[in-house]
């Protein structure tokens, strides 16, 4: 039998993190979002967590699955459900009851903001119910779009990386103090990521801020990458992973992107992470273009399906 409950971020962040590793490992860890991505989603994109976010437990205390209601602003129209269920726990039953707490939240949200909104959700990797289970509850199926889909790339690390060097003028350094935070932020306009978050990122010996800075002192590029050491421990591989990498429209064509990508990498080699992997949309060209010459090349991992389903006021 199982129980839900509110999440209470501060007492189960680690049971949590565990609860995501066993799921990664017994579905497929090459896959996003990472432990360190969900966290954020938790902590940053799940706007009120005493009703946004749930977690069931067996009898004995075990996370047997959560799921959360997320989006980028507090107000936006467009929700996701993300649910997780223990690979060995999961059944029809339970993946309904997740499915009709998540509508049922939705359905409160749309009341308290006056509006209809639009809810998606990822499929599960027990398709074989969980397709019936979504079309039940007025989820339709997403037509991928082979333009706009996510590409995965991977890069091994065991050689030497070399890195071009910065343009004269310029400098590497690590995201620090608060000046720093508020610049960076702002600089890239973020959506907001929550202090507590972003200070638990910046105290970790698994995530790196790395930036670029100019002469003027100004932030010019950035890479954030992360490790997470218990997965490798639990699934025998090593992966790291590129976030985020980006450069200021005004600084491109100086190739500070592929700088502090390598310094991405360099760090990610130095944590013992034995392959670089990320994600990006397969449109965005000039990524792409950035991605496969500092060594990255696609892989093939199978994502699970997207559905969506529109939630209006009663009338």
């Amino acid at each position: 039998m199982l129980t839900s409950r509110r999440i209470d971020y501060t007492q189960d962040e680690m049971r949590l993190i565990d609860f995501w590793i066993d799921h990664r490992v017994a579905t497929d860890v090459r896959r996003y979002p990472t432990t360190w991505r969900l966290r954020l989603l938790l902590t940053s994109r799940v706007w009120n967590i005493e009703k946004d976010a749930r977690v069931w437990e067996t009898t004995a205390g075990q996370i047997a699955g959560m799921a959360m209601l997320w989006r980028r602003k507090p107000s936006s129209p467009y929700l996701v459900l993300d649910s997780f269920m223990q690979p060995k726990l999961a059944t029809g039953e339970f993946l309904s009851e997740l499915l009709r707490w998540g509508d049922h939240r939705a359905g409160e949200i749309a009341q308290e903001q006056g509006g209809a909104l639009t809810v998606y959700a990822a499929g599960f990797s027990q398709d074989e119910y969980s397709a019936r289970l979504m079309d039940n509850i007025g989820y339709n199926i997403l037509t991928p779009n082979p333009e706009e889909g996510n590409v995965y790339l991977a890069r091994a690390l065991q050689e030497e990386i070399l890195s071009p060097g910065l343009p004269e003028g310029y400098r590497n350094c690590q995201l620090q103090n608060e000046e720093d935070r508020e610049a960076y932020q702002a600089a890239y306009g973020f959506a907001q990521v929550s202090p507590f978050h972003l200070r638990e990122q910046i105290e970790s010996d698994e995530y790196s801020h790395i930036l670029v800075k100019d002469a003027e002192n100004d932030i010019a590029a950035y890479c954030e990458c992360s490790v997470c050491r218990a997965e490798w421990e639990a699934s025998g591989q090593q992966i790291g992973w590129i976030d985020y990498v980006e450069t200021r429209p005004e600084q491109q064509g100086k190739g500070l992107g592929q700088a502090i990508l390598i310094e991405g990498l360099r760090q990610l080699k130095a944590w013992g992470a034995e392959v670089a992997m990320l994600v990006t949309m397969r449109g965005n060209v000039q990524a792409m273009g950035l991605y496969r010459k500092t060594g990255f090349e696609e892989v093939e991992i199978q994502e699970l399906p997207g559905y969506q389903k529109l939630v209006d006021i009663p009338g």
